[in-house]
């Protein structure tokens, strides 16, 4: 989960940062518009997405450690 997240987190921000460029050269596209909004929406939920499996698999391994940490 946090893989696919992750790679799709960054295809979204490069995406954005195509168009906002492609946009900026060609102003009659203004068209993608649209597209970077639905991206920049995909791209707060992924996040949270991202953000959420992370403190989960944080917290299943800090389950799985225990007592570790006193070995040493």
């Amino acid at each position: 989960m946090i893989k696919i997240s992750s790679t799709l987190f960054v295809t979204f921000v490069v995406l954005l940062f195509i168009f906002a460029v492609v946009i900026t050269l060609i102003p009659s596209l203004m068209i993608l518009n649209k597209i970077i909004n639905i991206l920049a929406i995909g791209l707060l939920l992924v996040g949270i997405v991202l953000i959420v499996s992370l403190i989960i698999d944080r917290f299943k391994e800090s389950k799985n450690e225990g007592d570790e940490y006193k070995k040493y």
